[in-house]
C-alpha cells in the first residue's frame, strides 16, 4: 500500500473563529404593551413577514408603525424586534367582592316604602359564610343614605353597605379582597326586596380579584436579552400624553443600562410640546433630566393644511430610513421620508420646539421633500454622533476580547501594549473613514514599565484618555452672506 504524503508532511489550518461579537446596531426595538404573539417576549419581523404576522385590524397602531418602518425609499432595515412589555396589569391592587342592587325608581325611593319596616331581616352570604341579619329598624329614616347606614350597622365588620345616589343603587361590599371575596344575593324578604338586593330585582354580584403585579420595564428587557434579543434604537407604541410615564421609564433604562449601549426615539402628539411655558411634556422632562440618549419627535394629530396627520408615525419612518446605513456615516435630518406630511408648525412653534429639544417633520415650500429636523437628541447631541460612538465602542471592545483569546499572553509589556494600541488606532481610522471624527486623533498608552506594582497586581489595565479625537459635526443649516459693490468706488 502506498504511503500517504500526510504521514510525512502534514499541514493543518486552525479556523480561529471570533469569540466575541458586536451588538446589533442596525435594528430597531419596537416596544408594545399589547400581546401580539400569545405571550412571546419578542419576535423578529422582516419586510416580507410583518403583514402576515401582525393583524392590521386587531393591532392597527403596531401595523402602521411596521408598515411605515419598512416602506421608506432608498432601502430598509433587514428586520425589527417587536418586544412585548406586559405592563397592562402593572401593580393592579386586589379588589373586594360586592353585590350591586337593582336600580330604584323615584317611586321606589319614597321613604314610605322603608319607614314601615321596623324589624327587617335578610340573610347575606359574605365570603362564603352566611350572615343572618335581623332587627333592622327603618321607621325613622329620612334618606336612602339612612337606609344604607341602618343595614351597614348590622353587616359590620364583614361588609359595608352604601347608597350610590348617581345610579340609585344600594351596594354591599365585602371587607376582604381577592378572589375569595364575594357577596351573594339574599332570598326575598320585605327588607331585601325594598332595597332591590335580590336577584329577581336585578342585583348583580361581582367577585373580588387578586392583586396582580405586572413586570417592570427593566425586567422585561433583561428577559429580552436573556432570550437572545438585541436591538439598538428603541421606540414605543404609545404617543399621546398618557404614554409619557412609560416613555420616561424607557428613556431612564436606555440612559442607565450598563451592558447594552443604545438609544431611544419617541413620538409624542402631546400639544404641550410646542408651548414655551409647559413643563409636563415629554421633551421638557427628558431635556431637564439629561437624558442624552433619547430623542423626541413632536407631530400633531388631526387635520393640518387639509391633511389628516392622525396615526402617522414619523419615528418609524426615520428609523426605517436611516438604520440600514453605516452607523455614524449619515446625519438623520435631510433624509426624504415617505408616508408623512409637514407638521404645520409656525416659526414661533418651531422655535419653542427647538428650545425644548424636539425634532419635527417639515417640507420645504413648493417641493415634496419631507424630512425630520434637526436630527438631534433632546440635549442637542447629534443622533448620528452617538450612534457612531457606540459603533466604535462596541467594535473596539469586541476586538479586544478576541485579542485576549488569540494571544498566548496579555501582559504589562511592550508587546501587548503595542498590539492594543494598534487595535485602537484601527477603529479610530475606521471612524475617520465614516466621517464620525476628524483625522487629528491621537492614541497614547502609557509606558508599560511605568505601571505601578499595585496596578500590575490587580490584573486590570485601566487607563484614561488613551485616545483623543475631534467630532466631525454635521451642518443643519447655512447662512451665507456677501457684499457687492460698484467697481472703482
Amino acid at each position: 500500500m502506498p504511503t500517504p504524503i500526510r504521514r510525512r508532511f502534514a499541514v493543518d489550518t486552525l479556523l480561529n473563529d471570533k469569540v466575541a461579537t458586536v451588538d446589533v446596531l442596525n435594528r430597531a426595538g419596537f416596544i408594545t404593551t399589547n400581546d401580539l404573539f400569545s405571550g412571546e417576549r419578542y419576535r423578529i419581523l422582516t419586510p416580507d413577514s410583518y403583514a402576515d404576522e401582525v393583524d392590521a385590524v386587531s393591532h392597527p397602531v403596531e401595523f402602521k408603525w411596521l408598515q411605515t418602518h419598512f416602506s421608506q425609499e432608498g432601502g430598509a432595515p433587514a428586520d425589527v424586534a417587536v418586544i412585548y412589555w406586559n405592563k397592562t396589569a402593572l401593580n393592579t391592587p386586589a379588589t373586594a367582592g360586592k353585590l350591586t342592587g337593582g336600580v330604584l325608581s323615584s317611586e321606589e325611593q319614597e321613604l314610605s316604602k322603608f319607614t314601615g319596616i321596623a324589624d327587617g331581616a335578610m340573610s347575606l352570604t359574605i365570603d362564603g359564610t352566611q350572615k343572618a341579619i335581623t332587627g333592622v329598624d327603618l321607621s325613622s329614616v329620612a334618606s336612602m343614605d339612612d337606609v344604607a347606614t341602618a343595614l351597614n350597622n348590622k353587616t359590620t365588620p364583614e361588609a359595608t353597605v352604601s347608597w350610590a345616589a348617581g345610579t340609585a343603587q344600594f351596594i354591599v361590599t365585602s371587607a376582604t379582597t381577592g378572589s375569595t371575596s364575594t357577596v351573594t344575593a339574599p332570598a326575598a324578604t320585605e327588607l331585601s326586596s325594598a332595597m332591590k338586593l335580590t336577584t329577581v330585582a336585578g342585583a348583580v354580584p361581582t367577585a373580588g380579584t387578586a392583586a396582580v403585579t405586572g413586570e417592570s420595564f427593566p425586567d422585561a428587557m433583561s428577559d429580552f436579552y436573556a432570550r437572545g434579543g438585541n436591538a439598538y434604537l428603541y421606540e414605543f407604541v404609545g404617543s399621546d400624553a398618557a404614554a409619557i410615564p412609560d416613555q420616561l421609564t424607557i428613556a431612564a433604562w436606555v440612559q442607565s443600562t450598563p451592558e447594552n449601549k443604545c438609544q431611544a426615539l419617541f413620538l409624542t402628539t402631546d400639544p404641550n410640546a410646542k408651548s414655551n411655558t409647559a413643563t409636563s411634556d415629554l421633551g421638557y422632562q427628558l431635556r431637564n433630566t439629561g437624558m442624552e440618549r433619547s430623542s423626541v419627535i413632536h407631530h400633531p394629530t388631526g387635520t393640518v393644511a387639509g391633511v389628516n396627520l392622525t396615526g402617522q408615525r414619523p419615528d418609524a419612518a426615520v428609523a426605517g430610513r436611516v438604520l440600514w446605513t453605516d452607523a455614524g456615516a449619515q446625519q438623520w435630518d435631510y433624509k426624504q421620508l415617505t408616508t408623512l406630511s409637514d407638521s404645520g408648525f409656525t416659526p414661533t412653534e418651531q422655535g419653542n420646539l427647538r428650545a425644548k429639544g424636539y425634532n419635527f417633520i417639515e417640507r420645504f415650500t413648493n417641493t415634496t421633500f419631507t424630512h425630520m429636523y434637526p436630527g438631534r437628541t433632546c440635549t442637542d447631541r447629534e443622533i448620528r454622533i452617538q450612534w457612531g460612538a457606540d459603533w466604535v465602542d462596541n467594535n473596539m471592545q469586541a476586538s479586544l476580547a478576541n485579542y485576549a483569546f488569540r494571544t498566548p499572553l496579555m501582559a504589562f509589556d511592550e508587546e501587548t501594549f503595542t498590539d492594543v494600541e494598534a487595535i485602537i488606532r484601527e477603529w479610530m481610522e475606521r471612524a475617520v473613514d465614516r466621517r464620525v471624527i476628524l483625522d487629528d486623533y491621537t492614541v497614547s498608552l502609557p509606558d508599560p514599565d511605568s505601571i505601578p506594582a499595585s496596578v500590575r497586581k490587580s490584573g486590570i489595565a485601566t487607563f484614561n484618555d488613551v485616545y483623543q479625537a475631534t467630532l466631525n459635526s454635521a451642518i443643519d443649516g447655512w447662512v451665507v452672506r456677501g457684499t457687492w459693490s460698484i467697481g472703482g468706488i
